[in-house]
């Protein structure tokens, strides 16, 4: 076996010009589609990441008031569920601002988002009038990046009054955006007795719960115990609705979504893989015509025409798996050098494997038919033909 290998790859190097024109096409290719996997599960990875699957210890609830308002969901719901030994955190965010309204500031008309300061729980204050940081229902909190507001002037935002509907509020602090809420908070903010009193309403409450799961618990059970506590025992829970959002599913879902379209695109980018495979064909005819004193010599020798077939059969394979291999740890390479720029990036060795088998079988099928030419080669006729 060792003799055999050894003349096989004797003879690919004695014609390096039209072996080698194989051999790169096919690291070439190999390289190229393996980014191409590499790149699409990084973005697979990163989606999935970001929608913040059931690893990540949180699921989320959303509430409707079946009357149509929402904003019910008080403190006295979050104590129902901080008293289960599972659930460690509590917070009610919104999934929808409210809607736009004429405010009167500094004597002149703006349009401003509105919202329930009960619905946001990530704010990061830069400022605060002393007097009036009581959550009384004449307060209203202002965005210093509202786009009716200079950045030189949130300074001076505090203690001064807000004209809305019919009602003046006083200006008792600023806040800022903050990435924790989506980079999209309201302009200004409302005590939420104060919001509903001015009959602005926002479509559902969104309940983020961290939890951690009792020994041998499943998450099923734990949003079933969860939705049993805020249907039964919840001062929510018989005014409206409570919907599981998965996120889990949705993480899953969109992991897939990228994984299809990464295998389309690598479907595409395969047919440079089968081109690939398929050079082979024109490399085993052109070894053929260039290796008849060879060939003929061997069958004079003795050779049968099996082995002349296996020959030819066998350093296709050699030639287009040494390809493979150097393309395979070409493609690591990149994505490790990537990797260590930080760009999301990943690849298995299966993946390699896989997309290996591409050229190596199209180029196993195509080198079989040139074989079976050259060991049913006449050795009377390659003879003539060479000594004449």
């Amino acid at each position: 076996m060792k003799y055999f290998l050894r003349n096989r790859i004797k003879t690919l190097l004695a014609f390096p010009k039209q072996n080698g024109a194989v051999l790169i096409s096919v690291i070439v290719a190999m390289i190229s589609v393996l980014a191409i996997i590499a790149t699409g599960n990084g973005m697979a990875d990163g989606i999935a990441n970001q929608l913040k699957p059931a690893s990540t210890k949180k699921i989320s609830f959303l509430y409707s008031n079946k009357d149509g308002n929402s904003g019910n969901l008080t403190s006295e719901d979050i104590a129902c569920l901080r008293s289960m030994k599972e659930v460690r955190k509590v917070t009610i965010s919104s999934d929808t601002d409210s809607a736009n309204q004429n405010i009167d500031f500094n004597n002149s008309q703006q349009q401003a988002t509105v919202g329930n300061i009960n619905r946001f729980n990530n704010l990061k204050m830069v400022g605060s009038h002393k007097k009036l940081t009581d959550n009384n229902s004449s307060n209203v909190w202002i965005n210093r990046g509202a786009s009716w507001i200079r950045p030189s002037e949130y300074k001076g935002l505090l203690g001064k009054k807000v004209l809305i509907g019919d009602q003046e509020f006083n200006v008792a602090g600023v806040y800022q955006t903050s990435l924790l809420d989506g980079g999209d908070l309201p302009d200004v903010i409302l005590p939420a007795t104060t919001f509903h009193q001015l009959g602005l309403k926002v479509p559902h409450d969104e309940l983020d719960i961290h939890f951690q799961l009792n020994k041998g618990e499943k998450l099923p059970t734990l949003e079933d115990k969860i939705l049993h506590r805020l249907t039964n025992f919840s001062a929510a829970g018989g005014a409206g609705d409570f919907l599981v959002l998965d996120d889990t599913m949705l993480s899953s879902s969109m992991h897939k979504l990228v994984k299809h379209i990464s295998t389309f695109i690598v479907f595409i980018s395969s047919m440079s893989l089968i081109v690939s495979g398929l050079s082979i064909l024109n490399n085993s005819y052109a070894n053929i015509a260039m290796r008849s004193p060879e060939i003929a010599l061997r069958r004079v020798l003795g050779a049968s025409q099996k082995k002349i077939r296996n020959q030819f059969i066998a350093e296709s394979i050699l030639l287009l798996l040494t390809g493979v291999i150097i393309g395979g740890v070409g493609a690591k390479l990149v994505v490790t050098v990537l990797a260590m720029f930080k760009v999301k990036v990943s690849l298995d060795l299966f993946q390699i494997c896989m997309v290996g088998l591409v050229p190596l079988c199209i180029g196993f099928i195509a080198s079989v038919g040139p074989a079976n030419i050259a060991g049913k080669k006449n050795i009377t006729t390659l003879l003539r033909t060479e000594y004449s």
